[in-house]
């Protein structure tokens, strides 16, 4: 930096005395020289630099501002600096050179240090800039560039093997490669996962639709055409829970005098209930046509059959009764089903009698047989565990009392509307609760 300064004066001297000097040579501003040898004053104490220098024998590196007035004869006062060095140190023989300068040179000379300082590092840190962002798009951006590129194209083709070859060619050892590996095991992983839904899609319409036929088959199974003369007058209805039930209704003429009414439920649900279900209602039928037998009879034979075939251990309730048509009386075997519901004195009631266990629990049960004479104006209703088993989302019950109060809102109603407002008060009860078991409902109203 003093290389860029103009020289003011330049001399040579040395301290004699704390004030005066012996000059060796002598230049200033003025152009005047100085004589070889001329003794002039000098203060040292005004000049700490020269006075350190002096004493101690110290060379400093540092500067002395002095203002010096009458500068070039032009009535100014400007302020030089004053640079020393110690050209010899040998106590008070000690030689000085003494260099001056304008203090507003010296004071650009560093404003100037200080911008070229400020620029190089200026330059520098753009410089850093571009090689890091060079960096970044080479080792990140671009590689992220290819990478969404590849992603995007995955999702119009679905293509995993394109985009696991395609992203094969994206090179990178940091997390940019941990993200390509990463990601090409997810499109495989995806793609398989996509093949694997779609064949359960298919499968799971596959099924849907076996069973919406296995549904349609059951329903057709089950007897539509009800009787309806001067002496009785018969509904049924079943509300399977799932697709395919296991609960059953059935009736048939066993000769012009007698009908056979059956309802039964399953244990389980779904397609192995229906096929129980549908075994037990063909074995029934099959038994009480052999002959002239009775409920307990046939029950038994049942039994016995369905114990023998049966690696399920599945199991059924069931309620069968013969009703002379020209007596009115019922006799019938309550196999651990629900109590039948009778109006016979204006109002609905339970008729409660003795249970046996439910069919194929057990071999060599003992069956009870029991009766029930129905008087004109009379109605009859059996019916499974999922009327007064229905719930709500609270999870209360139906119950009997709300079946009996259903029931009774309409008394004299004919067996098709007391079974159809029975269904609508469950349904009311349960709102949005999903339906948990079968619901079927059997309806007799006998006239005499």
């Amino acid at each position: 930096m003093r290389d860029k300064l103009q020289v003011q004066s330049i001399y040579f001297f040395r301290p004699l005395s704390v004030k005066d000097a012996f000059v060796f040579y002598y230049k200033d501003y003025r152009d005047e020289d100085a004589i070889l040898g001329e003794i002039f004053p000098f203060n040292i104490s005004k000049h700490p630099i020269v006075e350190k220098m002096y004493i101690s024998g110290e060379d400093p590196d540092d500067f002395e501002r002095i203002s010096v007035k009458n500068y070039l004869n032009n009535g100014k006062t400007v302020d030089l600096v004053y640079d020393y060095m110690l050209l010899k140190a040998d106590g008070k023989n000690s030689v000085i050179l003494t260099v001056s300068f304008f203090a507003s040179d010296l004071e650009q000379a560093i404003f100037d240090e200080v911008m070229n300082i400020l620029i190089l590092n200026v330059l520098c840190f753009v410089s850093l800039g571009i090689i890091v962002l060079i960096v970044v798009s080479l080792q990140f951006l671009r590689p992220l560039a290819k990478i969404q590129k590849n992603v995007r194209d995955y999702t119009s083709n679905k293509d995993s093997a394109i985009i696991v070859s395609s992203l094969a060619k994206i090179k990178s050892r940091n997390e940019i490669g941990r993200l390509v590996d990463d990601i090409s095991s997810l499109t495989v992983e995806l793609e398989h996962y996509t093949n694997e839904t779609a064949e359960l899609s298919a499968e799971k319409a596959k099924i849907a639709s076996e069973l919406s036929l296995a549904a349609s088959i059951q329903n057709d199974a089950l007897p539509k055409n009800f009787p309806d003369d001067k002496k009785f007058k018969l509904f049924a209805l079943l509300k399977p829970a799932q697709d395919v039930g296991g609960d059953l209704y059935d009736f048939f003429m066993l000769d012009d005098d007698h009908i056979a009414l059956v309802i039964g439920d399953v244990s389980g649900k779904g397609i192995s209930a229906a096929l129980f279900m549908m075994k037990v209602k063909s074995e029934l039928k099959a038994s009480a046509l052999r002959g002239s037998r009775s409920p307990k009879e046939i029950i038994t034979s049942l039994n016995e059959k369905l114990c023998e075939e049966n690696d399920a251990m599945m199991f059924v309730t069931l309620w069968f009764g013969i009703i002379t048509i020209s007596t009115g009386e019922i006799v019938y075997v309550n196999a651990g089903h629900e109590y039948p519901i009778i109006k016979a004195d204006g109002l609905f009631e339970i008729n409660k009698s003795r249970h046996t266990p439910p069919l194929a629990a057990m071999p060599k049960v003992k069956l009870n047989e029991e009766k029930i004479n129905l008087k004109p104006g009379d109605t009859f209703l059996i019916y499974t565990d999922g009327v007064p088993e229905a719930n709500n989302i609270d999870g209360e019950q139906f119950g009997l009392d709300k079946t009996l109060e259903a029931l009774n809102e309409n008394p004299d109603s004919d067996p098709e509307e007391l079974a159809n407002t029975l269904l609508l008060r469950i349904n009311e009860f349960a709102g949005d609760a999903p339906q948990f078991d079968d619901t079927t409902i059997l309806c007799v109203k006998y006239f005499g």
